[in-house]
């Protein structure tokens, strides 16, 4: 078994299949982090009684994350070069960072600015 490499100056190329994987979770992180800032109220995120809204809000972001990364991966399956893996990983880290300021500033312990 071979594996090959490809290195754009200091960082790993990505394939599209890996920058499908990443952009995926990155925005179903996102969607998780918007639909937590705005579950009050929100009777369309109760899927289950007894989840009340955290189950919407999984399987929302879920539903978002496979539809994304079937699209996605279909899209770019072919693809040998999308991005650097610092690129994908900063993209990857961003997102989490914006979910989570959301999630947080939901709990009304630190409230966003606007």
């Amino acid at each position: 078994m071979t594996t090959t490499t490809t290195r754009i100056g200091m960082s790993v190329a990505v394939s599209g299949k890996v920058a499908a994987a990443f952009l995926s979770a990155s925005v179903a992180m996102v969607v998780m982090g918007v639909l937590t800032f705005v579950r009050k109220d929100q009777q369309w995120l109760v899927p289950y009684g007894p989840a009340a809204q955290y189950g919407g809000i999984f399987m929302y972001s879920e539903i978002t994350w496979a539809v994304l990364w079937v699209g996605l991966y279909i899209a770019m399956r072919n693809k040998e070069r999308v991005g650097t893996m610092k690129l994908w990983l900063a993209l990857f880290l961003v997102s989490l960072a914006v979910a989570t300021g959301l999630a947080e500033s939901s709990l009304k312990w630190f409230p966003l600015p606007w």
